[in-house]
């Protein structure tokens, strides 16, 4: 059974362990404070043995001791991030994809246990948090989800920051005796990958950023810790989406679902979040190999379809994100000779237009 030495934080109360053989009652009482007030939590076991130290009015902060074993005993480090977040700076954070407006973005966080994050009034450096959180976005970016907008929180701190750069000041239009209420901050790409401080209305929809509240985090890093050991994980989440188009030498497009477990998880693959695939029936075209699905291009996707995996061993299961399956076409170019338009000028040369084909790729060369 568990037995939960320490709930984080200041308490002025004695708490004498030393060396005893027996086991003997113990009961815990431990603050939190929230922005709606503070909350007092007791913990009593039945059966805790104690362990040879005390402390008195410490502030134990660094890590959250668990009891497991009268030899065994859990650290969980503060700047561990929860699964599923990611660390920027001091924040663990989390980009949620869908566009939403800023009201709709913070009851989201909010529901998650988290705030929008803030890159001027938050713990963290406000150059080394957006730097940070320029480098995961431009990790899905890159991996397809290319989305140029994020929405942050900060604009109402500005009066209150020192180090807010000039540029940025006055790229926001701000003035201090006019406060535009219904500006709100955001991420922006420029053309160097570089993500800037902009300001939007709140009225726009962009996908945003949360970022887990300390209270939050410290109870997801708990609950983390009593997953066992050997429990299925998946070790990297692939591409959001794939871009494909049917030639004669792409007859599957692969999709990776790579896990770890000390009893080898099984591996389920779904399509459309609910259908799961059947590789061993008759009539299925699809293929399973190192737990990667093999989906077939000409006979299966004729729209946006998507796909996702689980792992499941005796410990439980765990689920990958989403993958879409977006189909990609390029016109044929024109077969006729394309149009030349002398300048006016004798010996001035002719221009000729590419008149490049509609949809994908977006660049294209003349030669």
């Amino acid at each position: 059974m568990l037995r939960l030495l320490s709930c984080g934080g200041e308490s002025e109360d004695v708490i004498n362990i030393s060396n005893h053989s027996n086991c003997r009652p113990f009961t815990l009482k431990c603050p939190f404070t929230t922005p709606h007030g503070t909350y007092h939590i007791t913990m009593t076991s039945s059966s805790f043995c104690y362990l040879p130290f005390s402390i008195k009015g410490a502030l134990l902060s660094t890590v959250l001791l668990l009891y497991l074993h009268p030899t065994e005993a859990l650290f969980i480090e503060k700047e561990q991030c929860p699964n599923g977040w990611k660390p920027a700076a001091d924040e663990c954070v989390r980009l949620v994809m869908h566009p939403s407006t800023y009201a709709e973005a913070a009851r989201e966080c909010s529901a998650l246990g988290a705030s929008l994050v803030d890159v001027v009034k938050g713990p963290s450096d406000r150059q080394l948090i957006i730097e940070d959180l320029s480098d995961i976005i431009n990790d899905i970016f890159n991996k397809g989800y290319q989305e140029l907008i994020w929405i942050v929180v900060g604009y109402e701190h500005i009066e209150e920051s020192n180090d807010i750069m000039y540029d940025v000041w006055s790229r926001l239009e701000h003035n201090g005796e006019n406060k535009d209420k219904t500006k709100i901050f955001a991420l922006q790409r420029n053309a160097r990958r570089i993500f800037n401080l902009t300001a939007i209305t709140d009225k726009d929809a962009h996908p945003f950023i949360c970022a887990l509240t300390p209270l939050t985090r410290k109870v997801l890093l708990y609950k983390q810790a009593l997953i066992p050991k050997g429990s299925p994980k998946i070790l990297d989440d692939p591409q959001r989406q794939y871009l494909y188009f049917n030639r004669p030498d792409l007859n599957y497009i692969a999709l990776p679902c790579k896990t770890r477990g000390q009893i080898v998880p099984r591996i389920k693959w779904y399509k459309s979040e609910v259908e799961e695939i059947d590789v061993n029936s008759p009539n299925s075209s699809y293929l399973i190999s190192v737990g990667s699905l093999l989906v077939p291009v000409k006979k299966t996707l004729k729209s946006i379809t998507s796909f996702h995996c689980t792992a499941t061993n005796r410990y439980g299961t765990v689920r990958s994100l989403s993958i879409l399956l977006r189909p990609a076409f390029i016109d044929p170019f024109r077969s006729k000779r394309l149009d030349a338009f002398p300048f006016g000028s004798r010996g001035g040369g002719v221009r000729i237009d590419c008149q490049a084909p509609q949809h994908y790729p977006s660049k294209y060369k003349c030669f």
